[in-house]
């Protein structure tokens, strides 16, 4: 296994483990919080548990793998030219995320001007996440061919 392929295989890793997560979150709240009308549905809770439990499953073979394979990750050096980029993309989506956690407090519950600031927020977060991973994999990519020359 190649370095790169190590570094893209954590990366499920770490997805697969925090979709497992949010899968026990939703049947927890599935499962055990009152809907507004009729009871709660187990079934549904049930569903969500056993995508996580396949996720977690998933996470875990694959993590036998990379360490089976014995080959150190990929990394990136921040400080590399484009760095900085990477840098305040990655805070400008996390802030972005945090602001759509905000959003719920400072607007009516409901409202359509919070939904919509939520959903702008979220693409904003998916755009600058995505954009800082793919300048990263760029620069981990011309650092790994300066380093064959």
């Amino acid at each position: 296994m190649t370095p790169e392929q190590v570094t893209q295989r954590k990366g499920w890793i770490y997805a697969m483990g925090g979709g497992g997560i949010a899968s026990l979150i939703a049947a927890y709240q599935f499962a055990f919080t009152t809907p507004k009308e009729g009871a709660p549905s187990l079934t549904v809770g049930l569903i969500f548990t056993v995508i996580a439990v396949m996720l977690f499953a998933g996470a875990a073979v694959l993590s036998a793998q990379v360490r089976a394979s014995g080959t150190a990750p990929a990394t990136t050096d921040l400080n590399a030219p484009g760095g900085n980029k990477v840098k305040i993309l990655l805070l400008a989506g996390f802030g972005a995320m945090a602001a759509t956690w905000l959003v719920r407090f400072v607007t009516p519950e409901g409202d359509v001007i919070g939904v919509t600031l939520s959903g702008i927020l979220l693409v904003v977060a998916a755009v600058c996440l995505i954009s800082a991973g793919r300048i990263a994999k760029k620069m981990r990519n011309a650092q790994a061919g300066a380093a064959k020359q």
